[in-house]
């Protein structure tokens, strides 16, 4: 799948733990904690593009690594993606 065509809707969601699991990803578990800490300080609109765009931009960057594509599978699924 190309991440960059997911909409900017799922990863907002998965901030915002609407999209949740039990991710095995650490390196995903580690930076959801900090993006929602931050979502919750600062909620502008300018600042969720920017959560949402670093946690695709993490996909991008893992999109090789098997825990990681596991993970994005169940955040695809619960975001009615697939």
């Amino acid at each position: 799948m190309d991440i960059e065509k997911i909409p900017y809707q799922i990863w907002h969601n998965l901030i915002s733990n609407k999209i949740s699991d039990d991710f095995e990803f650490l390196a995903l578990k580690i930076l959801l904690t900090r993006l929602t800490i931050l979502a919750k300080q600062n909620s502008s609109p300018q600042e969720e593009r920017k959560y949402a765009d670093e946690i695709k931009n993490f996909f991008i960057k893992t999109q090789k690594i098997p825990a990681s594509q596991r993970d994005l599978q169940k955040i695809l699924k619960q975001g009615g993606i697939l």
